[in-house]
């Protein structure tokens, strides 16, 4: 009789430890697969940012031969516009 009882209560653990094992393993499959969308949104935002990057820095640069663009620039970035200096022509001989 003894032995049954040990029998039970082994069997119990193992049911309680499977049922531990199953949801941490939904739970991380669940973690994974939202880690999966964050990344994927990361690398758009990482994109996105690389575009507005390049997008700027030539606007920078169209602004030495254009300087009206600078308000423009200035209104887009609050202020904190990099003043690029105007291309100064060298006169020829």
């Amino acid at each position: 009789m003894k032995n049954n009882q040990l029998i039970a209560i082994m069997v119990a653990m193992l049911f309680v430890v499977t049922l531990l094992a199953v949801w941490y393993t939904l739970q991380g499959n669940k973690l994974n697969n939202h880690l999966q969308e964050l990344k994927a949104q990361m690398d758009g935002a990482n994109g996105m940012r690389s575009l507005v990057s390049v997008t700027y820095n030539e606007a920078a640069n169209y602004s030495k031969t254009h300087p009206d663009i600078i308000p423009i620039l200035q209104a887009m970035t609050n202020g904190n516009v990099r003043p690029v200096a105007p291309a100064v022509k060298t006169p020829g001989k």
